[in-house]
């Protein structure tokens, strides 16, 4: 039997159910490949797979373990839903309204699969204690008629960046379309002010900074020079006027801008 948290979210799920798939669509393993680029993992993480017409996981990795103490095996849409925050899940609950709102309302169907949506949680560790984590979700399967069908989510502690939920969302482009941030009801959505100063690749330069990347391995990972690496941190830091990079990595993840 379902908890109560979970019924919750389904009523949710319920309401969209006319852009939701009534089958399981077979996921695009090469898709599924490219989707892990646009996912940012910037501390111990796991991902999985949600079937929405199922309404269960239908592949969970073995970060569990690490973060939760939980084997994968066993590890429910229950289970995730038990080890939010109770303060945090109405949170969740609001995120996944503006969510449906924004992909089934908000924009053209076709581009359901180019948006990421990110915002954060506090869930409990395997020592019952609760640590801020950052999720982030696209779409990996939708049917003929681009109904959703899978969504593929990564999710990463980030406590040791910052502790602060903003208790907004963010929907990112993944083509460098147009993104909204900052989101904490519908009605933000029409502001769309973006509040992104620097370029794409510094952003992704940012990215490899917070996950302990030093200029050297980033140089190598995008195959540039190391002086183009500090033409960049030196620009990320005239952009956004913080003292130093950790500074500018903890803003950006705290207002879920990468």
């Amino acid at each position: 039997m379902q908890n109560k948290k979970v019924r919750l979210l389904n009523k949710v799920f319920d309401g969209k159910q006319e852009f939701l798939a009534n089958h399981t669509v077979q996921e695009d393993k090469n898709k599924l490949n490219g989707l892990l680029e646009n996912l940012y993992s910037p501390g111990p993480s796991f991902q999985y797979i949600f079937d929405f017409p199922t309404r269960s996981f239908t592949f969970v990795s073995n970060g569990t373990k690490k973060l939760f103490g939980e084997d994968s095996r066993s590890f429910t849409v229950d289970t995730y839903a038990n080890r939010i925050h109770p303060d945090d899940f109405q949170h969740f609950v609001r995120c996944e309204k503006i969510a449906g709102d924004f992909l089934f309302n908000h924009i053209d169907k076709k581009e359901i699969p180019l948006y990421k949506l990110s915002y954060q949680l506090r869930f409990r560790d395997f020592s019952n204690n609760y640590r801020l984590h950052l999720r982030q979700a696209i779409a990996l399967s939708v049917d003929e008629d681009y109904n959703l069908s899978t969504v593929f989510a990564n999710q990463s502690d980030i406590s040791h960046i910052t502790n602060q939920n903003n208790y907004k969302m963010s929907f990112i482009h993944v083509r460098g379309g147009k993104s909204y941030f900052g989101v904490g009801k519908v009605e933000d959505l029409k502001l769309n002010q973006s509040k992104i100063e620097i370029s794409n690749r510094e952003v992704e330069i940012l990215k490899l900074i917070s996950e302990g990347f030093t200029s050297k391995e980033i140089a190598d990972y995008l195959n540039i020079s190391p002086d183009t690496v500090r033409t960049h941190r030196k620009n990320i830091l005239y952009k956004t006027e913080f003292n130093n990079l950790t500074q500018a990595a903890i803003h950006y993840v705290r207002e879920g801008l990468i």
